[in-house]
């Protein structure tokens, strides 16, 4: 699967995502509480991933296009793997432990799914069963996270999805029929589907104040730690809400409330910028690729790379109920880094196919 072609990486994506993984580790420094041995666990896990995304960028296109299926009933089997022979961690059974590692084959799911959905949207055609099909390989793979129970990375997961079907060409009449599913669908997994956790986020999301203590502090404490910024931030480690424990997950979900809290509007408007910039790119050059195969894969892994981050930060602000989704390439962790970075490595060899043509 590997192609000798060395044809030049786009060096501006390139820079944009060095510089954005370099300023995590920064704030991750921070969110550590300056702890060195976790720290260094991090960058071990990022340098692990940036050779991964280097070999990733290597893969040949077209065998990518003929693991469609194999990549749809990987994701499926490796779900299903999550209820034999998972363990469970924060009040829900997500994780896979074989022993060397430790991951959440949700975070796989990520990868696989818009692989497998690309090959299909390259392939169908444009029929009523067609446009079915296309809509089960999304909907079989998140009804599974959902009921792990995982929301965050199901709706995440949905709509990168749904946005690659979208931008593959729907008729009207489907997208009538989708607003009207998910209408009805809405009272039906509030009732049938979520937890009562998953409802009492949503509830303290609207009212954070009615459960100041209890539900609604992770809100309240970001908000704080943000707001307590101002224009220009208290200061690099300077941070009082984290440093003082005020503020939970600070090295993971809650991440960006330090950049708020230490680094004020700049430092997250910055960070947003970077986020756009990274996107930005990727959309512009898949827009010029000739090949729908390339270019929904394309749209379909840097999706998940803009959802992910808006929906962090949106969770960390206040606009968005609390879901556990982590802020790209920042928080602490390493299966959802090591995937981002393969996913981008992938976005690199779709480029380089394009340019190479």
């Amino acid at each position: 699967m590997m192609r000798s072609n060395s044809s030049t990486f786009d060096t501006t994506l390139l820079s944009l995502i060095f510089i954005y993984i370099g300023i995590g580790i920064i704030i991750l420094y921070s969110g550590t509480d300056q702890n060195i041995p976790t720290l260094m666990r991090q960058l071990s896990r990022l340098s692990c991933g940036i050779f991964l995304m280097f070999m990733a960028s290597l893969i040949n296109p077209r065998d990518l296009n003929e693991m469609g299926t194999v990549f749809f009933f990987l994701s499926i089997i490796i779900l299903l793997a999550v209820y034999l022979f998972g363990s469970s961690g924060k009040g829900a059974q997500r994780w896979l432990d074989i022993g060397v590692i430790k991951f959440q084959p949700s975070e796989i799911v990520k990868l696989t799914l818009p692989l497998a959905l690309a090959s299909w949207l390259d392939f169908r055609t444009n029929t009523f069963t067609n446009h079915f099909i296309s809509f089960s390989i999304l909907a079989i793979p998140c009804l599974l996270i959902l009921i792990q129970p995982d929301l965050g990375t199901a709706i995440l997961i949905g709509s990168t999805g749904l946005i690659m079907i979208l931008i593959s060409g729907l008729p009207s009449y489907m997208i009538a029929m989708c607003i009207g599913f998910a209408i009805t669908a809405i009272p039906y997994a509030w009732f049938n589907i979520l937890h009562d956790y998953q409802k009492a986020r949503i509830i303290t999301f609207l009212n954070p104040g009615h459960d100041s203590m209890g539900a609604g502090y992770h809100i309240i404490q970001s908000k704080i730690a943000i707001g307590s910024g101002g224009f220009a931030g208290k200061g690099w480690l300077n941070g009082t809400q984290s440093h003082l424990f005020f503020l939970p997950e600070h090295a993971t979900d809650f991440i960006f409330g330090i950049v708020g809290e230490e680094f004020g509007f700049i430092g997250t408007t910055f960070i947003i910028l970077l986020i756009l910039a990274i996107t930005y790119r990727v959309l512009m050059i898949a827009h010029k690729i000739d090949k729908p195969y390339e270019r929904y894969v394309c749209c379909g892994l840097i999706t998940n790379f803009f959802l992910g981050s808006i929906i962090n930060i949106g969770m960390v602000i206040g606009i968005f109920p609390v879901v556990g989704v982590p802020l790209p390439l920042i928080s602490y962790g390493g299966t959802h880094a090591w995937i981002l970075l393969i996913s981008l490595g992938i976005i690199f060899s779709m480029i380089r196919s394009y340019i190479s043509r």
